[in-house]
């Protein structure tokens, strides 16, 4: 079965900023709905298949890839910012031109400002470059296995430490 004119706005939408209740609002559903239509909405089968389709293509067009967007997100993280500048002598440094910066560091730079005490830089954050790496990478769910386990483990070693084998308290 095909999707209903409004479900295939409302997907159309959602890949615009990934907000349910806006897409349904734009797509025509009412404003005092809208919240509950986008969630339901995202519920069913057909319409994720179709937003899945519409993210790919997107991708495509684009040229975006998980490896293209983890490579950005590397050079984030392990970026040197000593190449943006150029010592001049002692303490003393000026800013290289921006043909002078190499091409995979520029992409590092969130904003340029002329400011009267200069030109101040702003790089895209290294921590949530990593942060955002660290959970590609599975590397904080290795950590909580190592914390041990889940919850109710813990709960159970605690009844047993304080209660005795079976969870209850000994009369």
């Amino acid at each position: 079965m095909a999707l209903t004119a409004k479900q295939e706005a409302f997907c159309r939408e959602y890949v615009v900023d990934r907000n349910a209740t806006q897409a349904a609002i734009r797509a025509g559903y009412s404003e005092r709905t809208a919240g509950f239509q986008g969630h339901d909405a995202l519920k069913k089968p057909k319409v994720a298949k179709r937003i899945a389709e519409l993210e790919a293509d997107i991708a495509e067009r684009n040229d975006i890839s998980v490896d293209r967007l983890v490579q950005e997100l590397k050079e984030i993280a392990l970026s040197d910012v000593t190449q943006l500048a150029e010592t001049l002598s002692g303490s003393t440094f000026t800013v290289k031109s921006l043909e002078e910066i190499p091409p995979d560091l520029r992409r590092c730079i969130e904003s340029i400002q002329s400011t009267k005490d200069g030109i101040k830089i702003k790089l895209w954050s290294k921590t949530s470059a990593l942060d955002m790496l660290m959970k590609h990478l599975g590397a904080y769910e290795k950590d909580n296995r190592q914390k041990g386990g889940d919850i109710g483990e813990h709960i159970d070693r605690f009844a047993d430490k304080f209660f005795g084998e079976t969870g209850k308290d000994a009369e």
